[in-house]
């Protein structure tokens, strides 16, 4: 009956099976073998370990190399460039000029590692009128393969659809332009490629893709004419080296105009098929936002300045644009718009005043995750101030650990809403001590919007004794927490990570809001959690994932060891308390011990890996002395769950009712 089945619908059904279950197909009969063949070398992928038997496999093929013809999509692993070496392999395997007789109809070529001995066989094989259908090539992965790139896709311009427009594939220090007559070198320029290419982009009737690599002094607007040159373009990379024509050689003109007056935005013709656009480089000004906003108004994906290099970061930080309340408006609508966006590296003159609109200016479909406050730097012999700080905004949806996260209740009223993420990064730069974040919690801590706050402070390594300096003893002793209670008001979720807790003022503030409490990778003095209980009396559920416990001045110390575990927070009715383990600390056996003492009564529990009894005091006190054994001891005015994520423990344990 199998043999019956007409051939288009083994086709259909071939189409969804993977490669290794179409092997075994056409081991079937010799009918399913040749409708399998179009689904099994459709695309090969070929390296120095079966290239030879994919050739004598084409070169068998009967009715006129049937194997050969069907190949479309060509990827060749090309390790220590073993492939393309004339001295060592290159001239045994013979591959391109082999691949491109046999199979006449790629139109995709792949190369893990290009070389210039590639370069000169792809050309020579252009040359003789093979492989014309091509709409993609590999990028030029070194700088004597631009001019053979350059001259391969001017000869595609009919048919390919990615294209590497470029003068040098990455930022060059102290780079040179010279003309046509000189020999290049990697300090120089390929200006005139660059040139050629740019002036020819009409002429590529399917361009879908744009990567763009230039040092220049101009801003993104002044390509708005090569976007314009690509009708059909989807898909977009702009990175910008900044270059100073000064340093052009004798006799080259200069470009770019610094005077120039910046196009207005009424002559920008908007390109609503652009769908992906990731741009590096210095932001001039707010027109510039405002351009990308005005010209690709449907992006589902934009990282602006995500993953530059250091140089550019700098280059970045000077420009410092003033960003008013209206653009910060606009860019909010406007990202929020987007699938996945990223935009980093946001350095601004009004920095306070930017954050400020930021958190009181969201849209209606807008809404905030984590504040988050991040100290990039973590050596404390260095100052973070307003000036080295930048701005980070995201619009990726995740998915929250409850693990980690658990904080359920967040956003469930607001499914249809997008989150932003939006990060405060503050860098070092001299020899002092300070908390910037509290100045600047004191314009935005009032704001409603300002809900949840992660403060990720990464402090390593501090003792008391080192300075006398007030800056640094709130540093590491958590005095700032008390400023932190009595400027935020509407904060509900606050979340600590690195950060030394020591001790807290003397002059006690109170939050009135605070339900839920993190501490992540934190260095704990625990009579600090005794202080807290009085400082957040609406706390519900506490989170105590990594910590250390140390000493007053934030030594580890053998007083607290490892499988005792107390808090004690007794004006507290906590819903839950969650404890959670890194994988470096040793395992404690398959069961623990836990104590709950509470206004009314105490009680003593046995818990495995499954659930929860009670047992004696006597068992209780047994258990401390064995150094396998967890034991737990927790006093607060009330509890309902305790859950424990440790090596094989992974459980929310329900608890008698207090």
């Amino acid at each position: 009956m199998w043999d019956l089945l007409p051939a288009e619908l083994l086709e259909k059904v071939f189409y969804y099976l993977s490669n290794h279950s179409v092997i075994h197909c056409q081991l079937t009969c010799k009918q399913w073998a040749k409708i399998a063949q179009p689904h099994l070398y459709k695309e090969v992928t070929l390296s120095t370990l079966n290239i030879e038997k994919f050739k004598r496999t084409i070169l068998s093929s009967t009715n006129n190399n049937t194997i050969g013809m069907l190949v479309k999509k060509i990827n060749l692993i090309n390790e220590d460039n073993a492939l393309f070496d004339p001295l060592r392999y290159g001239e045994y395997f013979n591959v391109i000029p082999t691949l491109s007789v046999q199979c006449p109809h790629v139109e995709s070529l792949n190369v893990s590692k290009t070389s210039f001995s590639f370069w000169l066989d792809l050309n020579n094989a252009r040359d003789n009128n093979y492989w014309p259908r091509l709409k993609e090539i590999p990028y030029p992965m070194e700088v004597d393969g631009i001019y053979y790139y350059t001259k391969m896709v001017l000869g595609l311009r009919g048919s390919i659809k990615n294209i590497l427009l470029c003068d040098q594939l990455n930022y060059v220090e102290n780079a040179i332009i010279i003309d046509d007559n000189r020999q290049h070198s990697h300090s120089s320029l390929y200006r005139s490629e660059y040139v050629l290419l740019k002036r020819e982009l009409s002429s590529f009737l399917h361009l879908t893709k744009l990567i763009i690599r230039v040092h220049t002094n101009e801003s993104i607007q002044d390509f708005d004419s090569v976007f314009e040159d690509c009708p059909l373009l989807k898909n977009l990379s702009v990175t910008l080296y900044y270059f100073d024509p000064a340093k052009h050689v004798e006799g080259e003109e200069e470009a770019g105009n610094d005077e120039e007056e910046e196009p207005c935005l009424t002559d920008i013709v908007p390109r609503p098929n652009v769908a992906i656009l990731d741009f590096i480089s210095t932001i001039h000004s707010s027109k510039d936002y405002l351009y990308i906003m005005y010209k690709f108004p449907s992006l589902r994906r934009l990282y602006i300045n995500f993953g530059c290099d250091e140089r550019t970061t700098r280059l970045v930080k000077r420009s410092r644009p003033m960003l008013s309340k209206q653009l910060i408006k606009n860019l909010l609508n406007y990202i929020i718009k987007i699938e996945d966006c990223r935009l980093d590296n946001i350095y601004t003159s009004n920095f306070t005043e930017t954050v400020y609109h930021l958190m009181t200016t969201a849209g209606e479909n807008v809404i905030y995750s984590p504040l988050e406050i991040i100290y990039e730097n973590d050596n404390l012999n260095e100052i973070h101030h307003e000036d080295a700080a930048y701005l980070r905004l995201c619009t990726i949806k995740k998915e929250l650990d409850n693990k980690t996260l658990p904080f359920q209740e967040l956003n469930t009223t607001n499914k249809q809403k997008k989150s932003v993420h939006f990060t405060i990064v503050f860098k070092a730069d001299t020899d002092e001590f300070a908390l910037p974040h509290v100045n600047l919690l004191n314009e935005i801590g009032h704001t409603t919007s300002l809900i949840r706050l992660e403060l990720d402070m990464k402090q390593k390594r501090a003792c008391r004794f080192m300075a006398d300096n007030t800056d640094f003893i709130n540093m590491i002793s958590g005095y700032y927490l008390d400023h932190l209670f009595r400027t935020c008001i509407s904060l509900k979720y606050l979340v600590l990570r690195g950060a030394f807790l020591l001790d807290c003022d003397p002059n006690t503030d109170i939050s009135q809001s605070i339900e839920h409490l993190i501490l992540s990778h934190c260095r704990i003095h625990p009579p600090v959690l005794y202080q807290l209980s009085i400082r957040l009396p609406l706390l519900k559920t506490i989170t105590l994932d990594c910590w250390e416990f140390v000493t007053v001045d934030g030594r580890n110390s053998t007083e607290y060891i490892e499988q005792f575990l107390m808090v004690d927070m007794p004006y507290t009715s906590l819903n839950t308390i969650r404890w959670i383990s890194d994988d470096k600390k040793k395992s404690m056996g398959n069961v623990f011990y836990l104590r709950i003492c509470t206004m009314i009564k105490e009680v003593y529990y046995r818990g495995d890996r499954s659930e929860l009894h009670t047992t004696s005091a006597q068992a209780y006190r047994q258990s401390m002395s064995r150094e396998t054994t967890m034991t737990f001891c927790i006093r607060c005015k009330d509890i309902k769950v305790f859950s424990l994520y440790h090596k094989g423990f992974h459980m929310d344990y329900q608890l008698v009712s207090q």
